[in-house]
């Protein structure tokens, strides 16, 4: 969060006015995404990516269908 919240060097001052500094803007967004990476490893669980699972229409739960290799008439 502090890091963040902290912009006191976001911008610079230009003979043409203040302009957006670039490489501090860059360098925070990397610390902040470099944080959130080591969470999702450190706790997967709680930090780390959720993957929805639903069937092929994008709704409901996912289905199997369970057949035997003996089965000859489902083919």
């Amino acid at each position: 969060m502090e890091i963040m919240d902290d912009g006191h060097n976001d911008w610079e001052e230009t003979k043409f006015g203040p302009r957006i500094n670039p490489e501090v803007v860059q360098r925070s967004k990397l610390r902040v995404w470099g944080r959130i990476e080591l969470l999702k490893r450190w706790n997967p669980k709680k930090y780390g990516d959720r993957l929805a699972h639903t069937g092929s229409d994008g709704e409901g739960p996912v289905q199997f269908e369970v057949r035997s290799i003996l089965d000859k008439t489902k083919e």
